[in-house]
């Protein structure tokens, strides 16, 4: 049986190449975690939730969720990608989702982490059967 690839299924949830995915694995938690999603997204992190006329600078990166975590990777053209976020489950007080923009995630010390992807609606169904 042939495995689906990005290019054969436009709705898929993993559309990171193997070369592109093999560096980030490491910073996993654990090696026995099962990736439920693996895309390229846009993303920034806010701690001023009072101070919105502060422009918002949207970076690129890649996004992995397990179930053990989401993780966000900051994408570097020259360097390996870094480990940018780490978040537990245990941490979101509230997830807001913009269909086919973006969607947030809201801690208890009050900062969010917006992701911008057309997949966001998917994501978070992904996310509403784990947190």
């Amino acid at each position: 049986m042939k495995s689906s690839t990005s290019i054969e299924n436009p709705d898929s949830l993993h559309t990171l190449s193997k070369f592109k995915l093999k560096p980030l694995l490491p910073s996993l938690w654990s090696k026995l975690e099962e990736l439920l999603v693996s895309l390229n997204v846009e993303y920034f992190l806010d701690n001023s939730l009072k101070e919105k006329k502060i422009k918002k600078i949207k970076k690129h990166g890649f996004l992995l969720v397990t179930f053990g975590a989401i993780y966000i990777f900051k994408k570097n053209l020259l360097t390996e990608s870094a480990l940018k976020y780490r978040v537990s489950y245990l941490d979101i007080k509230k997830v807001e989702v913009y269909e086919g923009k973006y969607f947030s995630l809201f801690f208890e010390n009050e900062d969010y982490l917006r992701v911008y992807s057309k997949k966001s609606q998917q994501i978070c169904e992904v996310l509403s059967k784990i947190i």
